[in-house]
């Protein structure tokens, strides 16, 4: 079985597409990719076990220029697709399922699946949001599959966008890993592992810090952010009297779980300024939880099936330092560490859903 991926923007980070490749080799498929590069220099692809054809893509600032750019590389990415003749085109992402829709289109007998992942659409406004709902559009009245990383996004895009793909949930987990960390029997590190951008609630947390009465308990802060937001978090570590905050560099895709063996307790914030963010699909609380780490984050309602409903975290419904330093005492009182069990990571692993994934294909 031949299955052609089509992505465009930064391929080291597509950690979801690269599972769902691998998966599919592993099952005896060829997989290839159509990648519409945007990184500064051509990525070397010969670090990547499967076959690349690059196309140079530059997101403009101007909107109708940008939306010039995603046709052209749309338009590129369906005349490969019908020359190399796969049985499967997987398109991540609404940018690039329009080359699929029009491959599928052209040949019946392709399977187009649609990787929604996000959604997108509820993220857009004014003339962007008007031409991207003319390629969902098109996309679902082609489409053979619809796939979400979140169900929430999922029943939402099916009453919102109703077509006759089906829809498939497939989690942005990560592999499990047969040994967990061993944990000291006292919580005192965490952890906030993310990008630094003021909507993450970073200066709340430094500030609960400040305020805490046990001094050893301690936070590192990892990831990168624009240097000026940087300045004003690391003013605020400066500025607290604990000593017990810290900023430290970001951390490479592969060496995540490696880091976060170092902590006993994760922090993930999100805000609520669009359905997509409230119906957050949380990368960052599976990796904590397949850790063995209990999680603190918001009461948004897929973030409160995965923690509370498996008593793993804390969920505020307010991001205050108050209500921090509460969810903090509740983890280290409570020992929550206990509850992150071997059958909890299974189920939030990839292993967990790939067999599903596979029979879209048809494969197993």
């Amino acid at each position: 079985m031949k299955i052609c991926f089509v992505f465009s923007g930064e391929l080291k980070y597509r950690q979801r597409m690269f599972k769902q490749i691998r998966a599919l080799q592993e099952a005896g498929a060829e997989c290839s990719l159509i990648h519409g590069w945007s990184e500064a220099a051509m990525p070397d692809y010969s670090e990547y076990a499967f076959r690349v054809t690059p196309y140079r893509v530059i997101f403009e600032k101007s909107k109708i220029l940008t939306i010039a750019t995603v046709l052209k590389f749309n338009f590129f990415a369906a005349k490969v697709i019908a020359a190399e003749a796969p049985d499967a085109v997987v398109c991540c992402g609404l940018s690039n399922a329009l080359g699929g829709a029009i491959a599928k289109r052209n040949a019946k007998s392709v399977k187009f699946v649609f990787d929604s992942n996000e959604l997108t659409l509820e993220m857009l406004s004014g003339v962007k949001k008007l031409v991207f709902g003319r390629f969902q559009w098109f996309a679902l009245k082609h489409a053979d599959v619809v796939m979400h990383a979140e169900r929430h996004r999922l029943e939402y895009f099916e009453q919102r966008y109703p077509s006759r793909a089906n829809s498939f949930l497939l989690e942005n987990l990560p592999y499990y890993r047969e040994c967990c960390p061993e944990r000291p029997s006292e919580t005192r590190r965490f952890v906030y592992f993310g990008l630094l951008i003021p909507d993450r609630h970073i200066e709340e947390l430094i500030e609960a810090f400040a305020g805490l009465r046990d001094d050893g308990i301690t936070l590192d802060i990892i990831g990168f952010g624009e240097k000026k937001y940087e300045q004003v978090l690391q003013r605020l570590c400066d500025e607290n009297p604990r000593r017990n905050v810290r900023i430290l560099p970001p951390v490479a895709a592969s060496r995540v779980h490696e880091n976060l063996a170092e902590y006993d307790v994760g922090f993930a914030f999100y805000q609520n300024t669009n359905l997509n963010n409230y119906y957050c699909a949380p990368t960052k609380i599976y990796d904590y939880i397949q850790m063995g780490m209990p999680v603190i984050s918001n009461d948004f309602p897929g973030v409160v099936d995965i923690v509370e409903k498996n008593n793993a975290g804390v969920c505020i419904s307010s991001v205050t330092p108050e209500n921090i330093r509460d969810a903090i005492t509740r983890i280290v009182d409570h020992r929550i560490a206990n509850n992150i069990t071997p059958s909890l990571r299974r189920r939030y692993s990839w292993e967990s859903q790939c067999a599903a994934y596979l029979r879209i294909f048809g494969i197993g």
